[in-house]
């Protein structure tokens, strides 16, 4: 089994180089080299410090959603609770 890169991505090439053609072992050693391969590209991008997140537009999606959610809860409330209490009373009848 041996490990080749192309185009900066790691590939494992085993026998026939292809799935299941060295059986259950060569299967077990392609998922540790995937692993491997894995850990050192995350490791990679969290050593290099790059920001790679987007606080503002989290936080601005967060506080749009919450809002939606108020202001559903605020108009069909009281519908939603009465389903809710129907569909309960149902349940607890048939019980």
């Amino acid at each position: 089994m041996t490990r080749s890169t192309q185009n900066g991505v790691g590939r494992v090439v085993g026998r026939g180089d292809r799935v299941g053609a060295g059986g259950p072992a060569a299967a077990v050693v392609a998922l540790v080299c995937c692993e491997v391969l894995l850990r050192a590209r995350v490791r990679a991008v969290v050593s290099s410090g790059r920001d790679r997140g987007d606080v503002p537009g989290w936080v601005l999606v967060t506080l749009m959603t919450a809002g939606l959610v108020v202001g559903l809860w605020a108009v069909a409330g009281p519908r939603l609770e009465a389903m809710f209490t129907q569909s309960m009373d149902r349940v607890l009848a048939q019980l």
